[in-house]
């Protein structure tokens, strides 16, 4: 029996005039990597903030470490979910002003779980991390001294520092080389093996999903409409599917644009 660590019962989200989610069903198991994927605009990114509370639903259950979002005041949410999630941005969002090893320290001086009377015992943590994601030596380096991926690394690092039961990663490897982009599928792969984590991906990539998922889920017109194992996805007989897994310009994907 598989352990829940993320629920999304039939949700509705509307934003504004538009309609993200119609009756969205997810489910996430302890300890497992599963990627979100979707054309641009369907609303990946915005699953991540749901999870997290960030944003709101009309309708719907969101459980999250067993517990249903929307019976949560906001410090409890704070305490009792934010606290455990890790966070790696598209742009990786390093503050540019602060060192690497501050922006590592961020979460522990200045977030939900802050305790700023740990600051030595926070620096060496960073340092250990930073030695995990292999950008040991650059504590007091700027941020802007390093390229894309190095900066998606520290990123991970700054994930990690708060010790997260789970990570929320959105386009992990967007803008990168196929180089780096490798790089960080590993390390994903590496924080789930040596932290025990459970993560969440949303990406375009497919291919960079193949790679790091135990699931891939799609995301089409308001609703999760195949979850399988990596190969089983790519032999689903679902024309949206296979229209993304094929990379086709025509069909059911693009039938409205």
């Amino acid at each position: 029996m598989h352990d829940p660590l993320v629920e999304l019962n039939d949700i509705y989200c509307r934003l504004g005039t538009k309609e993200v989610f119609t009756g969205l069903s997810l489910r996430v198991n302890r300890g497992e990597i599963l990627s979100v994927v979707g054309v641009s605009g369907v609303g990946k990114s915005t699953l991540l903030k749901v999870i997290s509370r960030l944003v709101p639903v009309q309708q719907g259950i969101v459980r999250v470490f067993g517990l249903d979002l929307s019976t949560l005041a906001e410090d409890e949410c704070n305490q009792r979910v934010r606290s455990r999630i890790g966070f790696v941005f598209q742009s990786g969002a390093l503050f540019d002003w602060m060192t690497v090893e501050d922006n590592v320290i961020f979460p522990l001086i200045y977030g939900v779980r802050s305790d700023a009377t740990g600051l030595t015992k926070a620096r060496e943590r960073a340092r250990q991390l930073l030695r995990v994601v292999k950008m040991e030596g650059t504590e007091h380096h700027q941020p802007d001294q390093h390229s894309g991926g190095m900066k998606k690394r520290v990123a991970i690092a700054r994930a990690l520092i708060t010790q997260p039961d789970l990570i929320l990663y959105d386009e992990p490897t967007s803008g990168l080389d196929p180089v780096m982009g490798a790089i960080i599928d590993d390390l994903i792969v590496q924080m789930r093996d040596q932290f025990g984590v459970t993560e969440i991906v949303v990406t375009h990539d497919l291919a960079a999903a193949r790679r790091f998922s135990d699931r891939i889920a799609m995301l089409h017109n308001g609703r999760i409409i195949a979850v399988a194992d990596p190969e089983n996805f790519l032999r689903l007989k679902d024309p949206v599917v296979q229209q993304f897994v094929r990379g086709e310009g025509y069909g059911p994907l693009t039938a409205n644009l």
